[in-house]
């Protein structure tokens, strides 16, 4: 790798974490630092109690936590579902199928949340975790990368399992699913950022503030209009826990599985 190379990716990778690093630093700024400019770590503690002590704040975490799990388990099953039918199976417009998945890419998200919003009153959904995660339970762009994973595995590994007696579910847990670990990991996690980040859709579908995400939450505990901002970075380092902690763990189990190769 030549030295300009390594520079850009110094470089990337700096500009990634850079905002990671900062948040804990002025999450321990006292309110009087940001007032008069200085540089001051002795509010650490204050500023996560007062972000702890918000109303509901607790609730609004396990909303957020909850519909990120719920909404991550049931795109996997939908993804990986539908990849598995496509790359295993032939059928009568097969390809026509794929076209109109795919197609779905191309359509504005905003142009459909009147809509959607419209199916889910209708269906008595609304402030549930469920009316948070349906309308987001497929993803054609998933699709995509996991299709393309199950089509790499041989097709003698699924006629194996076939004359052996195995049937779709013991092929696809035992067989299909260890040999396409990496991307199926990568994708949980991806699906688990985007439903615990996601501020728009939770914020119409959600009218009681106890069924409210802490994206949402974040915005109204009022910390910014009182230019107390060590407490609002202090809520925003406690919002990005749950992705480094699975961030962390993942990194944790690709290194003990490289260790057994």
């Amino acid at each position: 790798m030549k030295v300009y190379q390594r520079i850009l990716i110094f470089l990337l990778i700096a500009l990634i974490l850079f905002p990671i690093v900062m948040l804990p630093i002025l999450s321990s700024m006292p309110k009087e630092a940001f007032r008069d400019n200085t540089i001051d770590f002795s509010g650490l503690m204050d500023n996560y109690k007062r972000a702890l002590s918000v109303k509901n704040y607790s609730l609004y975490f396990i909303n957020s936590l909850g519909s990120a799990i719920l909404g991550t388990i049931l795109r996997f099953l939908v993804v990986a579902s539908a990849s598995y039918g496509l790359s295993h199976y032939e059928f009568r417009f097969k390809r026509l199928a794929i076209l109109i998945l795919l197609s779905t890419l191309f359509i504005p998200q905003d142009a459909l949340l009147f809509k959607n919003y419209q199916t889910l009153s209708s269906l008595n959904l609304l402030d549930t975790w469920t009316a948070i995660v349906l309308p987001y339970t497929f993803s054609a762009s998933q699709l995509i990368l996991l299709y393309s994973g199950f089509k790499r595995v041989g097709r003698e590994y699924f006629d194996s399992s076939r004359i052996d007696g195995a049937g779709d579910l013991k092929y696809f847990l035992y067989i299909l699913l260890p040999l396409t670990k990496a991307i199926i990991i990568t994708l949980l996690i991806q699906s688990f950022i985007s439903f615990f980040n996601s501020y728009l859709w939770p914020l119409i579908v959600t009218n009681r503030p106890q069924k409210r995400t802490l994206q949402i939450a974040l915005s109204m505990l009022g910390f910014q209009d009182e230019g107390d901002y060590g407490a609002l970075f202090a809520s925003l380092t406690l919002t990005i826990l749950p992705s480094l902690i699975l961030a962390i763990g993942v990194k944790q189990h690709a290194e003990k599985a490289l260790r057994r190769i």
